[in-house]
């Protein structure tokens, strides 16, 4: 008998940090980092719903513009997710939807623009919950960083983060280390 079992990577290396059988297992990693997965899983996607075949590059362009805002639209979208395949799927659907819902048959680069507002409200609101669920004070956290100026300087971080009510000795454990500041 066999089993597969997918799990995040972070949640697979959470599992067997401590396990004495560490690396005797058959695990198969999927990269998400590189940008033809995510092509093929947008191709099939597409092959699937639409009945149409052909390659990526044919079938982007027959629902897609080609460029947004200088950028090649399909790596704009992937430049704009965390390269979680359900994060890039619900943008090229939103993307499709707000096409749709204003009349047209193709998705322009204004159509990509309001979908990409859609999807960071909807991500905005989504962290937020995550973090109320580990740590109620942090909720609102992410809305101290709607700035119309970016990048934020360390000390604007720094500065938000104290007014959304986070003492410098809870800041262990932030996601700001991402950026390598030293606190």
């Amino acid at each position: 008998m066999s089993c597969d079992c997918f799990i995040r990577n972070d949640i697979y290396e959470h599992l067997v940090r401590d396990t004495p059988d560490r690396g005797k297992d058959t695990a198969v990693i999927l990269d998400w980092a590189d940008p033809e997965v995510f092509k093929e899983i947008i191709r099939r996607r597409v092959i699937q719903s639409t009945g149409l075949e052909g390659e990526f590059e044919t079938l982007w362009r027959a629902i897609f513009d080609s460029h947004v805002g200088g950028e090649e639209s399909f790596a704009y979208i992937l430049n704009r997710t965390l390269r979680r395949p359900r994060e890039v799927l619900r943008f090229c659907r939103t993307c499709i939807d707000v096409a749709v819902s204003r009349g047209k048959e193709r998705v322009t680069e204004d159509d990509i623009y309001q979908a990409e507002r859609q999807c960071s409200e909807d991500s905005l609101v989504a962290i937020s919950f995550e973090l109320k669920d580990v740590a109620e004070k942090l909720s609102e956290l992410p809305y101290s960083f709607m700035a119309p100026k970016l990048p934020l300087t360390r000390v604007e971080v720094e500065a938000r983060i104290q007014n959304a009510g986070v003492v410098p000795g809870e800041w262990i454990g932030l996601a700001i280390f991402s950026f390598g500041w030293d606190f």
